[in-house]
């Protein structure tokens, strides 16, 4: 099923522990199709490449596996994981930071040598924060 025109929902409920993995809600997957639509297609246009998902919508259970809060938006198809295919993390995250982009997060996050980008959005109706920073800082 398509999300938006590059985005599937395979891609955005992919994750190590599909055995863990639901199916979204209906909340979640409109919240998946609005995040895909007007914040990672918008995205992938900035930076003039495709990007990777690592991690979207999570279960309860997948949350709790990788140490995510109770209260992540990716629970609620409100956030995704990505690393740019052309660039590095650290260059993405400097270009969307300083996009006009609505997002309620935009995090530069890295674990083990690896980086990648985290972009939340807020709920439907609420005032986005446009919270920016790199995790180690």
């Amino acid at each position: 099923m398509n999300l938006s025109d590059h985005f599937t929902l395979q891609e955005l409920t992919r994750t190590a522990y599909m055995e863990y993995q639901d199916e979204p809600s209906q909340e979640a997957l409109q919240n998946l199709k609005r995040l895909c639509i007007h914040f990672l297609e918008p995205v992938r246009e900035v930076l003039g490449c495709p990007i990777q998902v690592s991690s979207g919508h999570r279960s309860l259970v997948v949350n709790r596996i990788v140490g995510g809060v109770i209260t992540s938006a990716h629970r609620f198809g409100r956030a995704a994981d990505f690393i740019p295919t052309a660039t590095s993390c650290a260059n993405a995250f400097d270009i969307v930071r300083h996009t006009d982009l609505p997002f309620d997060q935009l995090i530069l996050e890295s674990k083990g040598g690896s980086q990648w980008i985290h972009l939340g959005i807020a709920e439907e109706g609420k005032e986005p924060r446009r919270r920016k920073y790199r995790d180690w800082e």
